[in-house]
């Protein structure tokens, strides 16, 4: 039968397709068979196999009658041959019994296989077991011989319009097929999720997408599952019937349903999820039809670019300059929270305003608009950097430093400007008080005829002025702006000084450059330069990248400083000289007291002059200590005063017994209150070494010289037998007493007496 062979039956989901393609049929009953009008169709051509040759011309008579056209054969074998030759024959009348050779229904047999024509078998034949046979061959019919024409020729016309209604059903089953397979094809390749469930939300069918979404190995798997049944969370199951029950309620379409999806992977999935309704023939709602896209990637990307541009907007917000877009009119787009502030207003307040009206000042609006226009035109370039002021909110002038770029649609058309700008206010300010202090530094350097040099550490670059140069007998422009050409000018001798003075200042051990050296002039003659200068700028990690300074010319300054020198150093020749003359005279003087003390018999007379000899070189030592200082004018009592008392002390033949302590401090005094000091210990000590100690063995001396603030005490105690009751220094009458009185009223001090274990005598004045 024609329709075993031709009917479409997949492979795997025929009956789930067919549901599925009702979506692109119309609703309604299967088409019936078009009846054809067999009197009006061209003649048919007729293949009557009879192997009776008498019975076949009579067939064929009467048939042509009918108007039919008839061929006669009278074998199997002869009727398959026909067949293939002769492509006019519309169909055949199979006799079943033959004779010897191939019987009627193996022909129709191996006709069948390779044409598709209509046999009617026409045989004597009425057994059962034989109808059935040609049954299963093909059903056109069976007509028994000797009947009349009329019943053959109406069996004809049947069989031809089963013909027909089988050809009809092939060509649909034809075209159903390729539209059954275009769908298949869609759903296999279409990256989205297909799917259709029954009223109950049963699954009928799955793309191949959806199957391997939801773990199964084919579609075919699915039949009979419910969400439940897959590996989706509850709540997801639960959503997507929720949906189901929505769309087969009452018909409502589900549109681009965001959903997450539990996979068979393990992996959650975004879907974009539309549903529609199923109907069948009679319009009645029967199942829901769903698509699914996987917007996963979509969705990282959608957030991907959410999270860059809230960084964006967070990196112009944060960003401390001034940060604007405005479209091809001048209207504010974009600005970023630094840019209200610092225009005054708050955020977003400005977006939509004009930038022009707004925030210019008036007297430039008229240029600036003019530019943007011819901007915009194309007939002007952008100027990416520049500066101009703006109006805050409340009509204080800002300097901003600008730096654009042109913004421009696909096709390069201007649609406006990008801008970041830098509050330059305080820095144009500092740099017109910076060019306001230079002008009063320059017109001050050229009044005192000071150079100046500037040097950036980093470049090497030394900016010098115009008196720099003028100081050697150059001019400014034969002067380089490195730093090699100031050291080659240097003398060669001064050079290593100079340049460790500069690093000593530059690594931190000097408060400024200060040095004084010899530079040579353009007529080969060398000037003496002061050169001062000072650190100036240091970078972030605190290291010096600026250094200024000035230069003086002290050539005359240091002329007079060397004549000065060499008449101090003549002076000091004739110092020298005098201080030996001097030397020398009280040398020879001690010793003619000397040799006249030993001249001399009375013992007085010989003591006296002793003690006038030993007064001398008292003087001879404050002298000789003098001498020794810088200025010759005062003196430290501690290098003074020890020497003293030694030399005193030594003079005498008992010194050995004589233990001498000596505790001076640090006093300073001049050289007119050092010699009557000097002479009063002189008289101290001499007495103590005469008359202290006699008869004894042992004594000790102890000397002292304190400052207490400003108060100048001077001790001089024995542990001999002690001075008597009745002497002191206002009424003795031996002269070396009356001396130290005297030489104390000199020196407006006090001096008193402290008997008791020896003696004390303590000399106090005024520093």
């Amino acid at each position: 039968m024609p329709s075993a062979q031709y009917l479409l039956k997949s492979k795997h989901r025929a009956t789930n397709i067919d549901q599925f393609h009702h979506l692109s049929c119309s609703r309604g009953a299967f088409p019936k068979a078009i009846e054809a009008d067999m009197g009006k169709s061209e003649k048919k051509t007729i293949l009557l196999v009879e192997d009776e040759t008498i019975t076949a011309i009579s067939e064929k008579l009467a048939l042509e009658k009918y108007g039919y056209a008839v061929k006669t054969v009278t074998t199997g074998e002869m009727a398959v041959e026909a067949v293939g030759t002769s492509p006019e024959i519309d169909i055949i009348l199979m006799d079943i019994n033959l004779g010897e050779g191939m019987d009627g229904t193996r022909a129709a047999e191996l006709i069948l296989r390779d044409h598709d024509i209509p046999i009617l078998f026409v045989s004597s034949h009425s057994e059962r077991e034989i109808v059935e046979k040609t049954e299963r061959i093909t059903s056109y019919g069976y007509v028994v011989k000797n009947s009349s024409i009329t019943v053959l020729d109406a069996s004809i016309k049947m069989a031809f319009k089963l013909f027909d209604a089988y050809e009809k059903l092939k060509e649909k089953a034809e075209s159903d097929h390729k539209h059954l397979q275009l769908l298949e094809n869609i759903m296999d390749n279409y990256p989205g999720l297909i799917f259709w469930k029954d009223t109950n939300s049963i699954y009928q069918g799955c793309s191949n997408a959806f199957a391997k979404s939801a773990g199964l190995v084919a579609p075919k798997e699915i039949l009979g599952k419910s969400d439940l049944d897959l590996p989706w969370k509850n709540h997801e199951a639960e959503a997507y019937r929720r949906g189901d029950r929505a769309v087969m309620g009452d018909g409502t379409l589900i549109l681009h349903l965001l959903e997450t999806q539990h996979s068979g992977d393990g992996s959650t999935i975004y879907l974009d999820t539309s549903k529609i309704p199923l109907y069948d023939f009679s319009g009645n709602i029967n199942g829901i039809l769903g698509v699914s896209l996987d917007i996963t990637e979509r969705n990282k990307m959608l957030e991907s670019l959410r999270v860059s541009k809230a960084t964006a907007e967070a990196l112009l917000n944060v960003a401390a300059e001034l940060i604007i877009a405005h479209d091809s009119e001048g209207d504010i787009t974009l600005l970023n929270e630094s840019g209200h502030e610092l225009l005054g207003y708050t955020f977003p307040e400005l977006i939509g305003k004009n930038w022009f009206d707004t925030c210019l000042p008036e007297e430039i609006r008229p240029e600036v608009k003019a530019y943007f226009a011819q901007l915009r035109h194309g007939s002007a370039d952008i100027v990416v950097n520049h500066e101009n002021d703006i109006i805050t909110r409340n009509g204080d002038r800002k300097t901003i430093s600008w730096h654009n770029v042109v913004l421009r649609d696909n096709d390069c058309n201007f649609i406006g400007l990008f801008s970041s700008g830098e509050d330059i206010t305080e820095r144009k300010r500092s740099e017109l008080a910076l060019r306001e202090s230079q002008e009063r530094l320059d017109f001050a350097l050229e009044g005192s005829g000071l150079g100046e040099w500037d040097w950036h550490l980093k470049t090497g670059k030394i900016k010098r002025n115009e008196r720099w140069a003028q100081m050697l007998g150059y001019s400014l422009s034969e002067i380089k702006d490195d730093i090699e050409q100031g050291i080659d000018l240097q003398h060669p001798d001064d050079r290593d000084q100079a340049w460790r003075a500069i690093q000593d200042h530059l690594g931190g051990k000097t408060d400024y450059y200060d040095i004084s050296y010899r530079m040579k002039a353009k007529d080969g003659h060398y000037r003496w330069i002061h050169d001062c200068g000072k650190i100036m700028e240091r970078d972030e990690a605190g290291k010096p990248v600026r250094l200024c300074g000035t230069h003086a010319d002290i050539s005359e300054q240091m002329e007079k400083e060397e004549k000065i020198e060499r008449l101090l150093a003549e002076k000091e020749l004739i110092l020298k000289e005098v201080h030996h003359r001097i030397k020398n005279n009280m040398n020879t003087m001690g010793s003619l007291l000397s040799l006249q003390s030993q001249a001399v018999h009375e013992p007085a007379a010989a003591a006296a002059l002793e003690d006038a000899k030993a007064r001398m070189q008292s003087m001879g030592i404050l002298y000789d200590s003098l001498y020794r200082t810088a200025g010759f004018t005062e003196l430290s009592v501690k290098e003074y005063l020890p020497d003293l008392v030694d030399e005193i002390t030594g003079n005498f033949p008992n010194s050995s017994m004589v233990k001498v302590n000596k505790h001076v401090e640090d006093l300073i005094l001049d050289a007119k209150r050092l010699q009557p000091l000097g002479i009063i210990v002189n008289e101290l000590l001499t007495n103590i070494m005469k008359y202290a100690f006699v008869g004894r063995e042992r004594g000790v001396v102890d000397i002292s010289a304190t400052n207490t603030g400003g108060h100048i005490a001077i001790a001089v105690r024995d542990n001999g037998g002690g001075m008597p009751e009745s002497v002191s220094f206002e009424k003795s009458t031996g002269f070396g007493l009356q001396l130290v009185y005297a030489l104390t009223q000199q020196l407006n001090g006090t001096i008193r007496i402290e008997r008791g274990n020896g003696t004390n005598i303590i000399l106090e004045f005024e520093s």
